[in-house]
């Protein structure tokens, strides 16, 4: 097939570009949430988060999936998630929040907009919230019941939370599937944790490129057909 038009070769590259899926992989290399600080250890007890993926379709964040290593612990039937948080622009201000409610059943829960400082302590409920001792007590767990939001009329589906006592060593995954938010330019941050705080995820997944990248690649694209067809001629 002969390519007539540089330009429409661009066009269609473009298209595939932004309708694309993509999947990339993070690791929980923080301690806390910026602003916070006490216990050095990564992992206090039960549960470690090891990492998970970033699902990317199109320019949007569509999944994220987060790895847990269950050891075993009579601690376990007590824990539940916590809630899942956002921040698109990478400004230390969360801008939308999962309200898991605390809930370990899988389901639809309510996506919210929301402008809350991610160092302001006052904003959220604490790890000392829900456990006396044993955990990383003065990390943020949810977001407070009387802090501004705005409900999205959208939900974002999560997978169960297996808070069972494991036999042994196991491999666990929790996933925010759904979640339909368009990405900028700039990494966005995402925070999350269990109700006793004992391992805390502040972590950064990719923002989209620009449309001037996209321009390049495509233009590059071009060049190169460019060149094989002067080759071959």
């Amino acid at each position: 097939m002969r390519l007539r038009s540089p330009l429409i070769f661009l066009a269609v590259i473009s298209l595939a570009i932004a309708g694309s899926a993509s999947a990339a992989s993070w690791t929980d290399t923080q301690i806390d949430w910026p602003g916070y600080s006490g216990d050095p250890r990564d992992v206090i007890g039960i549960p470690e988060i090891t990492g998970g993926t970033y699902v990317i379709e199109g320019k949007a964040l569509s999944a994220i999936t987060i790895d847990i290593l269950a050891k075993p612990s009579g601690f376990w039937p007590q824990l539940a998630p916590g809630d899942l948080f956002l921040d698109m622009n990478a400004d230390q201000i969360w801008d939308y929040f999962v309200d898991t409610d605390l809930a370990t059943a899988e389901g639809d829960y309510s996506l919210y907009e929301i402008a809350a400082d991610v160092t302001n302590p006052a904003l959220y409920d604490l790890g000392s919230d829900f456990f006396a001792s044993g955990s990383r007590g003065y990390q943020p767990v949810s977001l407070k019941d009387g802090v501004d939001r705005t409900d999205t009329g959208r939900t974002v589906h999560m997978s169960a939370f297996d808070n069972t006592n494991p036999a042994g060593m196991e491999n666990r995954q929790l996933v925010f599937s759904g979640i339909g938010i368009d990405l900028e330019a700039s990494p966005f941050y995402f925070g999350f944790t269990v109700n006793c705080a004992n391992d805390v995820v502040y972590e950064p997944g990719p923002g989209v490129p620009e449309p001037g990248t996209l321009l390049l690649l495509g233009t590059g694209l071009v060049g190169l057909v460019g060149l094989r067809r002067r080759r071959q001629s």
